[in-house]
C-alpha cells in the first residue's frame, strides 16, 4: 500500500533520526520559527539536527516531482559561505524503484573503468564512481538491499563500522556534495581528475563482504 507524502516523510525522517543521534545531533522536527536559522527566511525546513557542527538542515522532497530539482538548487544557494549549516536532502523512495544487488566483479569493473571515462568528462567520472560506492555500501549493509542509501548515511555506515578513516569521511562528504549538486543540474561544476581519483582509490580500499577487494594506489592511467 502506497503511504501519503507525511507517513513517508515521518518513516524517512525515522530511519535517519538514530544515526543523527548516535553522531551527537538533537533532531526537531517541525521545526518553530524560534528554532530555524535567520538565514533561511521564511523558510520552513521538515526539519532541524542541532547540537553539533555542521548543523543540518533536513528537507524530504519526492524524487517523482521535477519541480522540487528548481527547489533543491534554491535552498542550496542559501547556504553559500555557511559552513556552520548544510542541507540534508532525503529522497521518499518510490514504489517503483526496486534495486537489485550488484555482483562484486561488476563493481570492480566498474571502479577500473571510471578513470577512462573521466578523462572524458569528470563529473561522469565522479558520479559513476560515486554509485559504485553506494554498491558497496549496499553489499555491506544486508539491511539496506534492494534500498537507496542516502549519501550521509552511506558515509555513516563506511566511517562507523571502521572502512575507511574518520578524515576520509570528509574527503566523502566533499564528494557527496559534489554529486548531489550535479544530480540537480549544477552542470557547471567540474571536479577535477584528482577528485574522482581519491573517490576511486576509497571505494577501491573497502573490502567487499568476500574478503577478496583489496586497496589500490589509484587508478590505472
Amino acid at each position: 500500500m502506497m503511504l501519503d507524502h507525511s507517513a513517508a516523510e515521518r518513516a524517512a525522517l525515522d530511519k535517519m533520526e538514530p544515526i543523527w543521534s548516535a553522531q551527537g545531533y538533537r533532531v526537531v522536527r517541525e521545526p518553530g520559527l524560534e528554532d530555524i536559522p535567520d538565514f533561511l527566511g521564511k523558510y520552513r525546513p521538515d526539519a532541524l539536527a542541532v547540537g553539533k557542527q555542521p548543523g543540518l538542515v533536513v528537507e524530504v522532497i519526492n524524487p517523482l516531482n521535477p519541480s522540487n530539482n528548481t527547489k533543491i538548487k534554491q535552498l542550496q544557494s542559501l547556504f553559500a559561505g555557511r559552513p556552520d549549516w548544510t542541507l540534508e536532502v532525503l529522497y521518499l523512495a518510490s514504489d517503483q524503484t526496486s534495486i537489485t544487488p550488484t555482483p562484486n566483479s561488476e563493481i570492480r569493473q566498474t571502479l577500473d573503468t571510471v578513470g577512462q571515462l573521466a578523462e572524458i568528462d569528470p563529473r561522469a567520472g565522479l558520479m559513476l564512481a560515486w554509485a559504485s560506492l553506494e554498491a558497496i555500501g549496499r553489499a555491506l549493509d544486508p539491511g539496506s538491499a534492494g534500498k537507496t542509501i542516502s549519501a550521509r548515511a552511506l558515509i555513516d555506515l563506511l566511517v562507523s563500522q571502521g572502512y575507511i578513516k574518520q578524515h576520509d569521511g570528509g574527503s566523502l562528504r566533499k564528494f557527496a556534495d559534489m554529486r548531489n549538486k550535479l544530480t540537480h543540474g549544477q552542470l557547471e561544476l567540474m571536479p577535477t581528475l584528482d577528485d574522482v581519483r581519491e573517490l576511486v582509490t576509497l571505494a577501491k580500499s573497502i573490502p567487499l563482504p568476500d574478503k577478496s577487494f583489496q586497496a589500490v594506489a589509484g587508478l590505472a592511467r
